[in-house]
């Protein structure tokens, strides 16, 4: 399944990273979010079941031992890192950014962020990217 090990010039064999296979399993549900949020459309727990075909529960089991956090956590994690780097380098309205992330609550939004970065989406912007927490 996997290639030989290569041989360095001492003779030993290379270090090779080999994913755990539970991991390879859910990138396809990794990829629903990153295209999903690329596009400006709200990336969905049943969206990643279905890249994985696999049940949300399935999925939801599985992504919590593997990955740490529920695929929801994840997605707002995704959304909220995406958010503040347009908040940081475009000149959007943060209304706009709220929905370009999947938001269409913008004071969910602000408090999803606040949550996150100790700061609001609009002082997160005027900080140049500081927030309380250190998350920048």
């Amino acid at each position: 399944v996997w290639p030989a090990q290569p041989q360095t010039s001492a003779g030993l064999e290379a270090l090779t990273l080999r994913p755990e296979h539970a991991f390879v399993r859910l990138e396809p549900a990794l990829r629903h979010v990153q295209q999903a949020l690329d596009s400006g459309s709200a990336p969905a727990v049943s969206g990643m079941a279905r890249a994985c075909a696999m049940s949300p529960a399935t999925l939801r089991r599985e992504f919590v031992r593997v990955m740490g956090r529920s695929p929801r956590r994840y997605i707002q994690s995704c959304q909220l890192q995406k958010a503040g780097r347009l908040l940081l380098m475009s000149g959007e309205a943060i209304t706009q950014i709220a929905q370009e992330v999947g938001y269409q609550d913008v004071s969910g939004f602000n408090r999803a962020f606040m949550s996150a970065f100790g700061v609001t989406p609009r002082e997160y912007r005027r900080l140049g990217g500081v927030s309380l927490d250190g998350d920048a």
